[in-house]
C-alpha cells in the first residue's frame, strides 16, 4: 500500500480502528466484537445481580432482556464464526445465574427460563432485520452496498449466503420470522420441563404460594435441572 502523506508527514497506516463502538479493519475484527460483547454481558449481569439480586427471578429475568442482551453491531458480526461459541456459552452461564439454578442446569431448558429462542436466534433475527433495512433504504449508497453483498467476502455476505443455505432460499425476505422460529423449535417435552422449572423458581422467590416446603423445592428444582 502506497504511503499517504498529509501537511508533509506521513500517515500511519492502522490495520484496526474503532468507529461507533465496532471495529473494524484487517485485523481479526470478528473476534475482538465478539470478546467486547462477553465482557459486556458478564458486566451487565453481575450489575443486575447486585443491584436486583433481592428482587424475584422472572424481574431479574426481564432485567436481563432488556439491558443485557443488546449486542451492539452483531448484524456486523459472522455468524457462523466459532468466536461466537464463547458468546453462546457466556449467555448460558448468565442465564443460570440470574434465575439462580444449578451451573449444570441442562441448556435445552433455559431459553424458556428466559422466554427466549437463544442468543443464536436473536443474532440471526437481527441481521435478517438489517439485511432487509439496509435493502430497501431510500439511500441510493445504502441499497448498494446490500447489493455488493451478493458477491462480496465480507461477515455480512458470509452470512445472507449462509442462511440462504440453511433455509434453501433464494431470497433472504423468504425468510420469515415463523420460519425462523420454527427453525429453532424445541419438542413440547422439552417447554413442559422448562415451565414447570421456570414456576418451582418463582415458589422458591415467593412469587408463585403453594404450600411446600422450601428443601421439597429446591429438591424438585435440581432434580429437573440436572436430572
Amino acid at each position: 500500500m502506497p504511503q499517504l502523506h498529509l501537511n508533509g508527514e506521513t500517515l500511519q497506516v492502522q490495520k484496526y480502528a474503532c468507529h461507533l463502538g465496532h471495529p473494524i479493519g484487517n485485523e481479526n475484527v470478528n473476534k475482538i466484537a465478539c470478546n467486547n460483547a462477553l465482557r459486556d454481558i458478564v458486566w451487565r449481569t453481575n450489575y443486575v445481580m447486585t443491584k436486583f439480586g433481592s428482587c424475584t427471578a422472572d424481574i431479574r429475568s426481564f432485567m436481563f432482556r432488556t439491558y443485557c442482551t443488546s449486542f451492539y453491531g452483531s448484524p456486523l458480526w459472522r455468524l457462523s464464526s466459532f468466536d461466537l461459541i464463547g458468546l453462546y456459552v457466556t449467555w448460558r452461564k448468565c442465564v443460570r445465574k440470574i434465575w439462580n439454578v444449578s451451573p449444570r442446569t441442562h441448556c435445552r431448558l433455559l431459553r424458556h427460563l428466559v422466554e427466549s429462542n437463544g442468543v443464536q436466534y436473536d443474532l440471526m433475527s437481527r441481521f435478517l432485520s438489517f439485511y432487509d433495512s439496509i435493502s430497501k433504504s431510500n439511500n441510493e449508497c445504502t441499497r448498494f452496498c446490500s447489493l455488493l453483498c451478493k458477491s462480496s467476502r465480507s461477515a455480512v455476505a458470509e452470512n445472507r449466503r449462509m442462511l440462504l443455505s440453511n433455509f434453501n432460499k433464494r431470497n433472504l425476505c423468504e425468510i420469515q420470522t415463523p420460519m425462523l422460529q420454527k427453525y429453532f423449535h424445541c419438542n413440547e417435552i422439552c417447554k413442559n420441563e422448562g415451565d414447570m422449572l421456570k414456576e418451582l423458581c418463582l415458589i422458591r422467590d415467593k412469587r408463585l404460594f403453594i404450600d411446600f416446603d422450601v428443601r421439597e423445592i429446591q429438591l424438585l428444582i435440581d432434580l429437573i435441572s440436572t436430572g
